[in-house]
């Protein structure tokens, strides 16, 4: 895993925990209601910081199958597909990623992981036919990226909390956008398509 030390991959699994025990955290009135929702999770926290791990060892093992595939000898016309993805992973996987990502967006990383397994084997088949998937994939990103700046350059206050939640829904949408586009096989939560990542943005 990509930690310094176990200490700190074993904090960042903690804060995981809490994060998928107490979602909503931060709309609790006062320090009592906090107590009483901590209370309300102890019997189970263990139990599900024991859950997360098995969700991390299953992304870290789908992280290594994609780290072997773009490394070696490659293609000239499968360099751009490589290093494409090479960026992807490391969007996802990274320092601090366990505590960072939402807990339903950490659930659903190994199959984001997988997607771009299935990417790779497509392209090798029809490589022009990545090309237009890519372009699809970068308009989707870019609406992303437009999003997460435009919340980044808000004051703090209530508008910057809402740009920056909407930034964070249209991050993870395009996540599934990509599973619709590189790996239809495995399926996504719900229907994804530019337009609604548009219509989440308003």
């Amino acid at each position: 895993a990509p930690y310094p030390s176990t200490k700190a991959l074993v904090e960042d699994l903690q804060l995981a925990t809490v994060k998928r025990l107490l979602p909503n955290i931060d709309t609790l009135p006062d320090d009592d209601a906090l107590a009483d929702a901590v209370m309300g999770v102890t019997e189970v926290y263990e139990d599900t910081v024991y859950a997360l791990a098995h969700d991390v060892i299953a992304i870290l093992r789908a992280y290594t199958n994609v780290d072997k595939a773009t490394s070696g000898k490659a293609d000239l016309p499968m360099l751009s597909v490589l290093q494409s993805v090479r960026e992807h992973i490391a969007t996802l996987v990274y320092p601090g990623f366990i505590g960072k990502t939402p807990p339903d967006a950490l659930a659903s990383i190994e199959r984001y992981l997988h997607a771009d397994v299935l990417r790779l084997n497509k392209a090798k088949n029809d490589k022009n036919r990545d090309v237009r998937w890519a372009w699809e994939a970068d308009e989707a990103k870019q609406l992303a990226d437009k999003a997460m700046a435009k919340a980044e350059r808000e004051p703090a206050g209530p508008r910057h909390e809402a740009l920056m939640k909407q930034a964070a829904t249209a991050r993870w949408m395009l996540e599934e956008f990509y599973v619709s586009l590189w790996a239809q096989e495995l399926g996504t939560p719900k229907p994804i398509s530019l337009q609604r990542i548009k219509k989440a943005l308003g």
